[in-house]
């Protein structure tokens, strides 16, 4: 069924006035990978409602719902405030929409979707201060390919595929060789070889 719309409703906290300690909830659709930035996003607009809301003695306004559309057959991130009052923390998931149903994805189910599924192996790198960590697939001379990937922890969750890849770590580079789901670190010679394959 195409074109079935999922509404997705998350409570505001009464607690959020614009600060970066609590921060508001949000949707996006994931259009693919982004070398920049790990996915490709389009964010959503909520719609706010208000029928339920109400103001508390300390002024916080509790209550207030937001409301994202989810159309049947993509893939989101939602990112939303978990945890109790005194010990919230922002969590990240993934969820797709099949058939009008909402289904929670892991990461690596996700990471699936967006690279179309085939076997692979997670490899996961540091972030770094800095977030200038990344990984980058070899197909011969040129530009190798940066990928995708999403931040899991201080990590970021990179799936590789059969063939060599470049992996820029806290400033240290280094190469992997995947095969068979299987992955190997090599040497510059060895990578070389690896081309040759």
């Amino acid at each position: 069924m195409t074109g079935m719309l999922f509404i997705l409703k998350i409570e505001i906290d009464g607690h959020f006035h614009g600060s970066a300690d609590v921060p508001k909830p949000w949707v996006a659709e994931i259009l693919g990978t982004d070398p920049r930035y790990g996915l490709k996003r389009t964010f959503l607009r909520a719609m706010n409602d208000w029928s339920e809301a109400r103001r508390a003695c300390s002024g916080n306004v509790y209550g207030r719902v937001a409301r994202f559309p989810l159309r049947d057959g993509r893939l989101y991130e939602v990112a939303r405030l978990r945890g109790s009052s005194s010990r919230r923390h922002m969590a990240r998931e993934f969820v797709a929409i099949d058939g009008g149903k909402r289904v929670a994805l892991e990461v690596d189910e996700a990471l699936g979707r967006i690279d179309g599924g085939a076997p692979a192996t997670a490899l996961d790198v540091d972030e770094g201060k800095d977030g200038s960590s990344w990984v980058a697939r070899i197909r011969g001379l040129g530009m190798p390919e940066v990928l995708g990937w999403v931040v899991v922890g201080e990590r970021r969750r990179y799936r590789l595929r059969d063939g060599l890849y470049e992996v820029s770590e806290r400033g240290a580079r280094r190469f992997v060789g995947v095969a068979g789901q299987s992955l190997r670190r090599l040497n510059p010679e060895e990578a070389l070889s690896w081309l040759g394959r």
